[in-house]
């Protein structure tokens, strides 16, 4: 039998392989027999990779700073803006719409701004970053934070009286 495995993520061939295989020649003449057979490795889509973030607390109605993270994919370009999407545990808290990714692969960020005058949690924020399936199928990686968003003491209101006349 012959057994071997390629190196990490390389593929290719035809690659013809040869077994030679001779005697000890008793009695003379030594003989030899020779069998080829060829080998196609095929490409398999590796999965992307994210990295992670720790977890966040913040105060109501301010963002978190910019929050950085690195994607890489050993068969497949990578884009911020494209490759990954977000996610919200709790919509009312954190919509989807307020988790903005930015940057260039291999390095992104992300900003998460709470709707206005919400707070609670932990919300939990999932990155999830797809490859472009090549070779088919498509692959994620997923990376997950929390976010607390810290109640403040809002001002008190009130509205103007306007210039009153009494008899």
């Amino acid at each position: 039998s012959v057994t071997g495995n390629p190196s990490r993520n390389q593929n290719g061939g035809p690659f013809n392989i040869s077994r030679i295989v001779t005697d000890r020649g008793t009695p003379a003449p030594k003989l030899t027999a020779i069998s080829s057979f060829n080998v196609t490795v095929t490409a398999v889509n590796d999965a992307p990779v994210i990295s992670s973030i720790v977890n966040q607390t913040i105060p109501e109605s301010t963002n978190s700073r910019s929050l950085t993270f690195t994607l890489s994919d050993v068969d497949s370009a990578l884009s911020c803006a494209t490759s990954v999407t977000a996610s919200s545990s709790n919509t009312t808290i954190i919509p989807t719409a307020n988790i903005v990714i930015a940057g260039t692969a291999p390095n992104c960020t992300v900003t998460v701004t709470p709707a206005a005058n919400q707070n609670g949690g932990p919300v939990n924020i999932s990155l999830i970053v797809t490859d472009s399936g090549t070779p088919a199928p498509n692959l994620t990686a997923i990376s997950s934070f929390n976010v607390t968003v810290k109640e403040v003491n809002d001002a008190p209101v009130i509205s103007a009286i306007g210039n009153q006349t009494i008899n």
